[in-house]
């Protein structure tokens, strides 16, 4: 759980930060050259697919201890045909966003796979609801964003407000102290 909130805390500081990084100049140069700024609109999808192979890299778990490693080829191959298939099927039709799908869709399917194969292995009890509630706040200030048009302020806010939110959820506790703080206020 702590995992997922850190990692999804930087895959949206990476999302939102990624292009103004890329497109501000340091001493007249720039990271990336302008001629390759198409490729910027594909970072939320490479990350999101390095995030869920964050996540296949922790369910790795399940093979390891029952020494069944040999579903990490086939999972692998999996990824690799839904990569080539999601390739072959979206790069002409939509270009580099294809590829940016193609990489993204591989890691899900190799996580999810993983997951599965986890979970009547060696199951292990998630907090499937605080890990929901994680990945609703990541795609409500993904929505936020693209409503409030990529701007740099609202990104920065929405930034600072996710580790406070996600800590409320993380830890009962936070949101105690909080609500006590609010009700003796309100008694004042």
């Amino acid at each position: 759980t702590y995992f997922t909130a850190i990692t999804t805390w930087v895959f949206l500081g990476l999302t939102f930060l990624m292009p103004v990084i890329i497109k501000t100049p340091v001493f007249n140069h720039y990271l990336i050259a302008p001629a390759y700024w198409e490729g910027i609109k594909i970072i939320p999808l490479v990350l999101g697919g390095y995030l869920f192979y964050g996540f296949y890299i922790n369910f790795m778990l399940a093979p390891v201890l029952t020494k069944r490693t040999r579903v990490l080829m086939w999972i692998t191959l999996l990824g690799a045909a839904s990569s080539i298939l999601t390739n072959l099927t979206l790069v002409p039709l939509v270009g580099i966003i294809g590829a940016g799908w193609a990489i993204f869709i591989s890691y899900v399917v190799m996580a999810c796979s993983l997951f599965i194969f986890l979970q009547k292995n060696y199951p292990i009890n998630y907090e499937y609801k605080k890990l929901g509630f994680i990945g609703a706040v990541v795609i409500t200030f993904l929505f936020l964003n693209n409503f409030l048009n990529n701007n740099l302020t609202w990104q920065i806010i929405l930034l600072i407000i996710y580790p406070l939110i996600i800590s409320l959820v993380l830890d009962k506790n936070n949101f105690l102290r909080i609500r006590q703080l609010i009700l003796k206020r309100r008694k004042r």
